[in-house]
């Protein structure tokens, strides 16, 4: 196989992961839309204003799942605050969704991110605003050559809004960014905890350079940088 068709047959394999990833069964869909109609008919009150303290209490653990997935991103805590941004498409199905389906003491607060109200300087950026993307990539080895070691990872893009976690969430000092497929088998709250040497962000070491998915990201990334893996972040907001 020449090296034009091995890099058509890999596009091919991440456009097909992606589309399949993104097609809802129907069960899920006419959930989303039964729940979106029934939101509009409810009266109206104000699902979240109960909790609402919470949402901007520093001293609690903040976690934050980009989703447009209403099943995926059910969780069941306590004494727990979750962000859930998602889209315009399904914010009234899932603000419908965890209003119904409450977590005893958790608070769980849905933001529309095309809808947020943010004092930002790039305003084109804030017309842009999306969930993050999913690619199906493969790293080689260092020599270049296919071999049985080559290693396969679903890598989520970051959005924009990934970036902007310090104007969405002002009052707030650390978060936990989560992808909404992501097991949790144990308390993830000695993260919020976590001394992370100053740094930023605090994420699961994945050993890759940009450079390696050249291309699906082109030529404007510096193939120098690392990559990591996006599942899971800790980001300190203050800094």
């Amino acid at each position: 196989m020449i090296e034009d068709e091995a890099n058509f047959h890999m596009k091919q394999s991440a456009f097909l992961y992606q589309l399949a990833v993104q097609t809802m069964p129907k069960s899920f869909h006419f959930l989303s839309m039964r729940l979106t109609v029934e939101c509009f008919k409810s009266p109206s009150v104000d699902m979240g204003h109960s909790q609402a303290d919470k949402y901007s209490d520093p001293i609690l653990h903040h976690y934050v799942i980009f989703s447009n997935n209403v099943l995926a991103s059910s969780v069941e805590s306590k004494n727990l605050v979750f962000h859930v941004p998602t889209d315009g498409q399904n914010y009234f199905a899932m603000k419908l969704w965890f209003f119904r389906n409450t977590s005893k003491e958790a608070a769980v607060r849905v933001l529309n991110i095309e809808q947020l109200n943010l004092k930002y300087h790039d305003k084109a950026t804030l017309l842009h605003l999306s969930l993050p993307l999913e690619f199906r990539v493969a790293f080689h080895g260092v020599d270049n050559k296919p071999t049985t070691h080559d290693r396969t990872q679903y890598i989520s893009i970051f959005s924009h809004a990934h970036y902007l976690h310090p104007e969405i969430f002002p009052s707030l000092k650390k978060v936990v960014v989560l992808d909404d497929d992501v097991v949790v088998q144990k308390d993830l709250s000695a993260l919020c905890n976590l001394n992370m040497g100053g740094k930023v962000n605090g994420a699961v070491q994945l050993c890759s350079r940009l450079g390696q998915l050249k291309n699906y990201l082109g030529d404007s990334f510096e193939k120098n940088s690392c990559a990591w893996m996006s599942g899971l972040n800790i980001v300190d907001l203050v800094r």
